[in-house]
């Protein structure tokens, strides 16, 4: 009996440890493969984390030489890990040139997500922006920012955002760029895709010419329904609603892995044929750290801001239990990043907007 039971208990080990492998480099594979499967199972990244160290003791304490089947896991993890937490507790600023602020936020047309039919005083969305004082900052799902007295946009915070924001730029794909330095729009391919769009700016920043590309990738596109199914299942009543889940969010959910793995495939292609030495690839890729499309993007030389200057796992979407970092921003060698972090419950946008300190190099 007692043999049996170790013999079951490997299996259990060794099968959850590569389910976590599996969710720290599930996007190394193409969703166009596989269903998205690993791309999912990547999103369940955050619970295995907490399992492996439980499972490590456990394993220890039936048999030791068990207990190295998860430790060499959690060590092959640490890359993922490392970008779902980062861990700089300090921020020291490096011997380089002065630098700029940057801002990325989905600002939900700057309504609250909430509720979409209730108005507002002095809106607070707005009113992040200009607290946050950035030098530039990049909007997704916004449309030129107007006095509203329906959204609570003031005149008064229009007059602000015009003085702090002289050079204000917005296209057709619900994006806009704010800058306070002299700013020019470059062509940009349309993406494939419904919800999908990219933005390119130059921004001339004390001298320093920085090409911005401000992205929104494809969204799932969750009805109400679907929300209140994820809803259910996560309060753990998956009874009667797998099958519902299966036809309708995972589905869309492939879908979308699909939809953004050729955006950014174009995306890279369009960073390829740039040669300038400042680049910035900033906004709402509705996707998590490490994804394909990520990886992706960032193969044409970038990297993540976020794992080189941010503390601590950090949720940027906060609505219907989607609580993922989704909001990101990338960087090339011209630039080092020496903080970026999430302002938290702020504004009444369903994401958060993040914050990044740039140096030039």
């Amino acid at each position: 009996m007692k043999r049996t039971l170790h013999i079951f208990f490997l299996i259990l080990l060794i099968s959850v440890c590569a389910i976590t492998l599996l969710a720290a480099y599930g996007g190394v594979f193409d969703p166009a493969y596989l269903y998205a499967l690993p791309a999912m199972i990547s999103m369940t990244f955050p619970i295995w984390i907490v399992v492996m160290p439980v499972l490590a003791i456990v394993a220890f304490c039936i048999r030791r030489k068990l207990a190295w089947i998860p430790v060499i896991t959690m060590a092959l993890c640490v890359g993922p890990f490392i970008d779902f937490c980062p861990l700089h507790f300090t921020h020291e600023q490096p011997d380089f040139d002065p630098g700029f602020t940057l801002l990325s936020y989905n600002v939900f047309y700057c309504e609250n997500y909430l509720d979409r039919t209730k108005t507002v005083e002095r809106n607070p969305t707005v009113r992040t922006i200009l607290d946050s004082n950035a030098d530039v900052v990049c909007l997704q799902e916004t449309l030129p920012i107007n006095e509203d007295k329906f959204r609570g946009v003031t005149a008064e915070q229009i007059d602000s955002l015009y003085i702090r924001y002289p050079y204000r730029i917005f296209n057709n794909g619900n994006l806009g760029i704010l800058s306070k330095y002299p700013a020019d729009t470059i062509a940009a391919p349309d993406l494939p895709g419904q919800t999908a769009s990219l933005m390119i700016a130059d921004v001339n920043i004390l001298g320093e010419m920085v090409r911005f590309y401000n992205v929104h990738l494809q969204s799932i596109g969750l009805t109400d329904t679907d929300k209140e199914l994820y809803k259910e299942l996560t309060r753990g009543n998956a009874d009667n609603h797998l099958k519902q889940a299966k036809e309708s969010i995972l589905s869309k959910l492939h879908a979308a892995y699909k939809n953004r793995a050729n955006q950014a495939r174009l995306i890279k292609e369009v960073l390829q044929q740039t040669t300038t030495e400042n680049m910035v690839v900033c906004g709402d890729f509705n996707d998590i750290p490490g994804c394909y499309a990520m990886r992706k993007i960032q193969s044409a030389g970038l990297k993540n801001a976020y794992t080189h200057a941010g503390l601590g796992p950090s949720p940027t979407y906060r609505a219907d239990r989607f609580y993922f970092h989704i909001d990101q921003v990338l960087y090339n060698n011209g630039l080092a990043p020496t903080e970026m972090y999430v302002i938290k419950n702020t504004g009444q946008s369903d994401h958060l907007p993040v914050l990044t300190d740039f140096e030039f190099r």
